[in-house]
Order: C-alpha cells, then structure tokens, then sequence
C-alpha cells in the first residue's frame, strides 16, 4: 500500500487489510492523503471502522473534515455519509462546508440528510442564517426538506430549535412560509401540529402576516403560494371556517393560486366546505374542477358529499379520470363503492375495438421529434424520458427491449398489466386523509408514497390507519383521446429512438 505506484494496487492492498482486521488508524491516515481519489474514497468509508459510539481520534477527524474541501466529489459524497457515523460539535460545520461547494447536487443534499440523525437543527440554523442559501432557489428548497425532516421526525428540541430561529431572525415573508410550512407539514404527518409545539401562540404573527398576503391580489403569485400553504398547517385549519379562501375562486386568480387555496381547504376540518366547494362549482375553472374532485377524495369525511353531488348531477362523471374513477369503485366502504358502479359503470373491460384502431400505427413511419411533444403533454406528467418528465411510473428504458407492439398495449391498456412495484396503493391516515400514490420504500418506521405529481412523502407508520393495494394502475385510460394512428406512430418512434 505504501510503495506501489499503481492506484488499483494500494486500493486493493487497503481492502485486504481492512479483511484480514489489521487496517490501522496510521495507514487510514496516509490513505487519506492518497493522490487517486478512489483510494482516498475508500479510506473515508473505512474510516466508519475507526468511530466508536459516534467517538473518533482527534487526528483522524481532522483529517476527514479537511476533506470537506477535497476537489474530487466521490470524496465528498463519502464524506457525507460517514459524517453520520461521528458524533462531535464541528460535525455540522463539516456538512454546512461541504454542501456550500455543491449546494446544487442532486446526490449530495441526500447523503447529507440521511446522515442527521442528530444535528438537523444546527445544521437548519446554520444554513438558513446564510442569505447566499435562503436566496437561492436550489439552497431554499434544500432547507425546506431539512424543515420538514425535522418536524417529520418530532425531536422536540430541534423543532424548538427552529422554531426559536424563525422567530428571532428577521427573514423575508416568503421564505420563512416556507420554512415554517415545512416545519408544520412534518409534524402533521407524526400526528403533531404546529399549535401543539407552540402553546403560548409564538407564531401567530406568521399566520397574520401570512393570511394577508394570500387575500392580497397585488402580491407576487410564490409569495401568496407559501403564505397559503403555511395556513393550511396553521392552528385556522381547526379553528376557522375556511370560507375566506373561496374568494380566491375565479377571474382575476392566477391558476396557481387557486391551486393552492384548494389544497389549503383539503386541510381544514369544517364539514360545511365540501357543500360550499360543490355550491360553487359552476363557477369554477376546468382545471380548477379537478383539483377541487382530488381535495374531495382526499378526505374520508367528503366522499359522500361528492358522491351525492354525482347523483343529483350537480357534478358530471366525465370531469373524474379513470383513476379516481376506479378508486371510488374500489372503495373500502362497500356503501360508497355500490354508488360509484352505479354511477361510474364497472371498470372498464380489455379495450379490444381501441387497441385494433390504434395497430397500424406499428407499421407507420413516425416521426420523432413531433412523438416528443406528445410525450410532454402525454406522458411527462409520470414518465421521464430524454431528461424530461417526471419519475412516478416505470422507467421507459425496459421499452426497447419489450418493442413496439407491448409499449402500444400498455399506453391503450394500463390496467391490463401493471408493471411490479408501480401499483397504486391507498393510504388512509388518522386524520381522516386518502393518500393515493406508488409506495416506493418501507421500513418498520416509515413509508415513502410516490404521489401523483411525482413528490415523495414519507409518511410515519404511527400516523397511519390502513394501506390497501389497489389491482389498477395510476396511468389514465383513455390517453389516446384525440390522438390519430399518425401521433401514435409518431410518439412509439421518440420513445424507441429517445433509449437509444
């Protein structure tokens, strides 16, 4: 390990000494200073092997901090993660350092958070203190995650921690909604709430300042976004009526703002809202029609408003997709789901007549670059392709060996075949929520739940009533709606030429 001029030679002897147990804290170090950076990785892992009870020697940790400046980012990546095995008071100086040199990476933030299992307030302080993070969109969504790893984690004394930060540093509105939502949005998920963790009402000028920029039509559309969402975890979702917030229905709205009023109503406890969101449902835009139906499914205590609504034809069964459709069909209240065959039909069977349409587009020359922009307004929404979209269903990369034939069977029939792992799964809390997503991960703790715009929750197994696998696919039926076989030969080429 010493003499050899060869990278792979001092890597393999370090290796073999770490499994004959005679790797030592004096080789660790000089491994350290290697000049290939493979090595110098390695070491850093293996010095996981060094820590004892989160204790490690003065000169092998300063040693490892320094590397928080290494120019090699495989080092640093490491780095991150072996961080989470020592426990000292400049461990969270190391991170801030190492994060500031690659604040954009995508891999690193990750390492970074699975390695706090203490420290997430320091760290949350330390960042958030620093305006280059706080104003940078990158930074500012990094410390929304680590807001929300804290309150999801309920160690009361780094929620008091951050709560104590907010409180006393002098943010800007818009991030400190934000920080603050984050904050709440964990708790709500443990079970918790941000009036829970603050008794004697410490936060109530947020929730002041923050309901006024949201009724504030001259406010920029992100700052009214996060004061909306910070209401929606804010001691009004169980005190107030919620009725104010209809007034941001309608014209003179952005489509983005109406978005997010309806996901603050999602939360709020009134029974009256789900009669007062379907009272005005004439007025409402299209698009914000279908957020209104997914709020409404989302709480067990609104399905029967809407399937009353349904009925009494106040509200169409065409404006429901063929997933929300299938999740009324499949629902665990045998009196709801009677309604929803009655009303909606049975599933809908092997689409034989569409499929035969639809064949001789494979024997149609298609065109890539117009198949592309099908994908984006098709398929973007829950497949990544080309370095576009979003990760919620398979990966496309399967579909050049499957061929043509299979993709056109699953785009036409997404029910017929549900790919493993990629099933729809309902999640019912203990507040009364219907979570509908992917479950990507689970643990004896937790659950990761892919939802449909593609975010991941974790949500923790304490706060959850039931999870019922369904037998359909999140993939809409019907996406070849207004497509002709052209399109369709067209979109089956991008995707065979765009895995290539």
């Amino acid at each position: 390990m010493s003499n050899s001029r060869l990278p792979q030679a001092r890597l393999q002897a370090l290796r073999a000494l770490d499994g004959l147990g005679a790797l030592t804290e004096p080789m660790l170090l000089k491994a350290l200073r290697d000049t290939d950076e493979r090595v110098r990785e390695h070491a850093v892992a293996l010095s996981q092997r060094m820590v004892d009870r989160g204790k490690i020697s003065d000169p092998l940790w300063g040693r490892l901090s320094s590397l928080s400046a290494d120019p090699s980012m495989r080092v640093r990546y490491q780095l991150a993660f072996t961080l989470g095995e020592i426990n000292r008071p400049e461990r969270v100086k190391t991170m801030v350092e190492v994060l500031q040199r690659d604040a954009t990476n995508c891999w690193l933030q990750p390492a970074i958070l699975s390695s706090l299992s203490s420290g997430a307030g320091d760290l949350l302080v330390a960042l958030a203190a620093d305006p280059r993070w706080r104003n940078d969109a990158a930074g500012r969504n990094f410390l929304s995650q680590l807001a929300l790893m804290i309150g999801v984690k309920g160690q009361l004394d780094e929620v008091a921690q951050g709560l104590a930060f907010l409180n006393r540093a002098l943010l800007d509105s818009q991030t400190a909604f934000i920080l603050l939502y984050a904050l709440g949005e964990g708790l709500h998920r443990t079970g918790s709430s941000l009036a829970l963790v603050d008794p004697k009402s410490q936060l109530q000028g947020f929730y002041d300042r923050a309901l006024q920029a949201a009724l504030d039509t001259t406010a920029i559309d992100p700052l009214r976004i996060a004061a909306l969402r910070l209401l929606g975890v804010s001691p009004y979702a169980t005190s107030a009526r919620g009725d104010i917030f209809q007034l941001l229905f309608g014209t003179g709205q952005s489509e983005a703002v109406q978005f997010a009023a309806v996901a603050t109503l999602e939360r709020y406890e009134n029974p009256a809202i789900a009669g007062n969101l379907i009272m005005r449902w004439p007025e409402l835009a299209p698009v914000v029609r279908r957020q209104v139906i997914a709020a409404l499914l989302a709480r067990t205590d609104r399905v029967g408003a809407l399937m009353t609504a349904l009925e009494q034809g106040r509200i169409s069964p065409a404006e429901f997709s063929s997933s929300q459709a299938d999740f009324l069909r499949n629902y665990r209240d045998r009196a709801i789901s009677q309604r929803a065959l009655r009303i909606f039909g049975e599933a809908s069977r092997p689409r034989t007549a569409v499929v035969e349409q639809f064949k001789t587009a494979l024997r149609v020359t298609g065109i890539p670059a117009r198949g592309r922009e099908t994908f984006r307004q098709r398929c973007a929404s829950c497949h990544r392709l080309g370095g576009e979209g979003r990760p919620l269903g398979p990966d496309l990369a399967t579909a050049k060996i499957a061929g043509k034939g299979k993709m056109l069977r699953a785009i036409l029939q997404p029910n017929l075949e549900v790919a493993r792992g990629f099933g729809a799964s309902v999640v019912e809390t203990r507040h009364r929520e219907n979570l509908l997503g992917i479950i990507t991960d689970e643990n004896e703790t937790t659950i990761t739940l892919r939802e449909a715009d593609g975010v991941e929750m974790v949500w923790p197994r304490l706060n959850i009533q039931s999870i019922q696998p369904q037998p359909w696919s999140l993939m809409p039926a019907g996406l070849e709606q207004g497509l002709t076989v052209q399109n369709m030969a067209d979109l089956l080429e991008y995707i065979m030429t765009a895995l290539r």
